[in-house]
């Protein structure tokens, strides 16, 4: 289970070394280690071991850093009437993985969302920063790997694949092959990102299957993202060489996936949620599942992570190896992650729970430094120094929010529905007074929404949006999927001037208004996406927006992670863009 190193000190490339994680954060000017507690000598514990399908009373002999021996119960009691030192645990059992995130969607920076994960558990994440990419380009994909490895966390980064998420969206630099083909082999990421553009790949797009076959080439794995996708398509899609879905929402569409070999990522985050439709696959197909979250933010992300997932499975009475295939040695195998798995001459990763009936983590091991006791990091908090900010929005005025549909467009206009707890949206049509510029109706929930190009390549596109339910104020956010322009719904002008113009001098972030002016903004430096303050201080910060929002008057669960979803145009059925309405069925601008 060893594996190589890939990082970068400072700027300057350092390739295939086996280096370890802490050594690579004091290059980085960062020793972690130096808050972390060694373990030297036995655990002993029941170990629960996913690699041979066996639980066994035993203990880990930790040297180093690494497992020099795996003991029996017998060779711990022998051990210990030696003199040998013995922590004496419940229950030891590999780390955990989320198998498919975007770290930026948790608002956090690498170091703090690291900070908090490993708290809960989570050893190592499979990482697609797209969103990060699309506002900062190749060098956004660098940020992430540079602060992931001052990390202790082992972090997996791969390398974009649809920047832009479709051809209509804006963004700082487009990603194309050759800048895949750097990041592989001199950045030495290890897998391609979620293949959104499954048009694309049904076409067999020449820069489509350049970019899958820079992977394939390379013996690197090409992540999925086909929603729905079933029969000839799918076996299509499947034909390409990508390997991975996260984005089954019925078991039917997951098992036959399944069926024609594909690893299945059951997610459970905080915009989507599949665990209780999907749990079942486990039951039959636990060899060809992983856990994911995608999106964690951050006031779930003090919860609890893929720890949860495990303690509600076994709660529905999945046995433990089972689970621990899918929250840790599948994903392991399947993106080579240099995580250990409890084996002799492996990494000293693992975590230790007093009882499986609650599934707390008690203490997070990562190469033998224990980073994490009693769900509370022994990391500190810390600023990186090197916050990129990227294109601010621009300051818009009134004028500018004025949208005067011509008489062909003013009969049955399109209105976006949304649906609770969900990312896709439904479409309705209203017929509006020719020559009369869009504007909110509280009394029918028909709100103006609005996408301002932080890029600077188009006017704002304004659409009408129902669901949202304001009855006052406005409220807005540079975090929106995937350009991650800044989108606002106001129910009027004055308040969503207030939140535009107050993001666009902040440089980025979340904020509410009303009667014009700004109540509270949740600054994001980094990409306008990340703080660089603690999980808990960004969770009490937007919870407190959350709030602020419903007393406008929404019903909605998340307003703002709803708002931030209905840009994305990949998702059916109705969005809006930085030219107004989007069709996804279609494909085109309404």
């Amino acid at each position: 289970m060893k594996g190589y190193f890939h990082f970068m000190k400072r700027d300057t490339l350092i390739a295939e070394t086996t280096a370890t994680k802490a050594e690579i954060a004091e290059m980085a000017g960062i020793d972690w280690t130096n808050y972390s507690e060694t373990v030297d000598g036995i655990v002993s514990g029941m170990i629960a071991d996913p690699v041979g399908y066996r639980v066994f009373k035993g203990g880990l002999l930790i040297r180093d850093g690494f497992i020099e021996s795996v003991l029996s119960e017998e060779e711990v009691y022998s051990r210990g009437n030696s003199g040998e030192s013995i922590m004496e645990v419940g229950w030891i059992l590999p780390g955990l993985v989320d198998s498919h995130i975007h770290v930026e969607s948790s608002m956090l920076s690498p170091w703090e969302f690291s900070r908090r994960a490993t708290a809960c558990g989570t050893v190592s994440c499979v990482c697609d920063p797209h969103e990060i990419s699309n506002v900062l380009g190749i060098h956004g994909v660098e940020y992430m790997h540079r602060e992931g490895e001052k990390t202790p966390m082992k972090f997996i980064f791969g390398a974009p694949s649809c920047v832009p998420a479709t051809p209509f969206d804006s963004c700082a630099q487009p990603i194309e092959v050759e800048q895949i083909e750097y990041l592989f082999d001199e950045t030495g990421l290890t897998f391609l990102g979620e293949m959104m553009n499954f048009p694309g790949v049904l076409n067999r797009d020449k820069g489509v299957m350049k970019k899958i076959n820079a992977a394939l080439s390379r013996g690197l794995p090409v992540d999925g993202h086909c929603p729905g996708l079933s029969g000839s398509d799918l076996e299509k899609y499947f034909g390409s060489g990508i390997t991975t879905d996260h984005e089954c929402f019925t078991l039917e569409e997951a098992k036959e996936k399944i069926f024609l070999g594909m690893k299945i990522q059951i997610r459970e985050g905080s915009a989507v949620r599949n665990f209780e439709e999907l749990i079942p696959l486990a039951f039959e197909n636990a060899d060809s599942c992983m856990f994911c979250s995608d999106d964690r933010h951050p006031e779930d992300l003090m919860k609890g992570h893929i720890n949860l997932l495990v303690g509600r499975g076994l709660e529905k009475g999945i046995p433990i190896l089972d689970l621990l295939k899918m929250a840790s040695l599948n994903p392991v195998l399947h993106y080579r992650i240099p995580m250990g798995m409890l084996q002799q001459g492996d990494s000293a990763d693992f975590i230790t729970v007093s009882s499986l009936e609650e599934f707390i983590p008690d203490m997070t091991v990562i190469s033998g430094r224990i980073v994490a006791r009693s769900g509370e990091s022994l990391m500190p908090c810390m600023i990186s120094g090197n916050c990129p900010a990227g294109n601010s929005p621009p300051f818009v005025t009134a004028e500018e929010l004025v949208c005067i549909p011509d008489s062909g467009r003013a009969s049955e206009f399109p209105v976006i529905v949304v649906i609770p707890d969900q990312i896709v949206t439904a479409g309705a049509t209203v017929d509006l007074v020719p020559g009369v510029p869009l504007q909110s109706d509280v009394s029918s929930d028909t709100l103006l929404i609005g996408v301002i190009d932080r890029y600077g390549k188009s006017r704002p596109g304004l659409g009408l949006v129902r669901g949202f339910g304001l009855k006052k104020g406005a409220i807005a956010s540079t975090v929106c999927h995937d350009s991650h322009n800044l989108i606002f719904v106001s129910a009027d002008i004055p308040s969503a001037l207030a939140v535009i113009n107050g993001l666009a001098e902040s440089g980025g972030g979340i904020a509410v208004a009303q009667d014009g002016r700004l109540l509270e903004l949740l600054p994001l430096p980094i990409a306008g996406l990340m703080s660089e303050d603690s999980c808990e201080d960004v969770a009490e910060i937007y919870e407190a927006l959350e709030l602020l929002a419903k007393k406008l008057g929404t019903s909605l669960q998340a307003p703002f992670m709803t708002l931030s979803f209905m840009a994305l145009l990949v998702i059916p059925s109705l969005k809006i863009g930085p030219m107004g309405p989007f069709d996804v069925k279609r494909f085109t601008w309404v």
